[in-house]
């Protein structure tokens, strides 16, 4: 806490606020909810009125409590809140996130079809601003929409492109978050499609995921 002991000693409001929100992480990670949403209504409390971004960004700590309590609907407007305040400050990153995450909360309650416009609209962006990893998470959506949808071939490839791209970096990644089922499928045909998805560039990828793509080499 030394940092934030720091930023309130000066008088940094704004800083201090960062800093809970980033410590408050920690016990989410561990499972104690109410330490950190303890730290984030402390962080929200500093930043009203002196940071959008940090109150959007504390926004999607409270849809994460609203989730693991159970209370998705509110979880889905609290991300979108979050979205929203994020697009109004021009900040696009964090609304692909977002959209990332409500593409994940719709495939929880089985709306395929928010699930995909929100991972379609999250790959826009991703693919825009070149992000690999933002757009492998909302590739790695559509896979399970693909899936839930009988289209197993589909889902094979998406999964597969996304998968590869998460295991070329070293940053430690939820695959049950990202691929849910996919994760232990063991259809042949879903596996087998599996490994041509890993021979595809991730740009190609995203453009099969978007439906500009239609390769027969990729998809047969």
């Amino acid at each position: 806490m030394v940092g934030f002991q720091l930023c309130r000693a000066v008088g940094d409001d704004r800083g201090a606020a960062l800093v809970l929100h980033r410590m408050a992480l920690i016990p989410l990670a561990h499972g104690d909810i109410e330490e950190s949403r303890r730290m984030i209504d402390e962080s929200q409390r500093l930043a009203a009125g002196r940071s959008q971004l940090i109150e959007a960004v504390n926004l999607w700590m409270y849809a994460q409590f609203a989730f693991e309590d159970g209370r998705v609907e509110e979880a889905i407007s609290l991300s979108r809140e979050s979205a929203e305040q994020a697009d109004a400050i021009g900040w696009t990153w964090w609304v692909s996130g977002q959209r990332t995450y409500l593409a994940g909360l719709a495939l929880e309650t089985g709306d395929l079809d928010a699930a995909e416009r929100e991972a379609r609209a999250a790959l826009a962006i991703g693919r825009e601003h070149e992000n690999r990893l933002r757009s492998a998470g909302a590739i790695s959506r559509l896979a399970q929409a693909a899936f839930a949808r009988g289209e197993i071939e589909r889902a094979g490839v998406l999964w597969g492109a996304a998968k590869y791209e998460f295991t070329r970096t070293p940053t430690r990644f939820d695959f049950e978050w990202f691929g849910g089922r996919l994760v232990t499928e063991t259809n042949p045909i879903f596996r087998a499609a599996i490994e041509r998805g890993r021979r595809l560039t991730l740009w190609d990828a995203a453009a099969v995921a978007l439906g500009e793509l239609k390769s027969p080499q990729t998809l047969s």
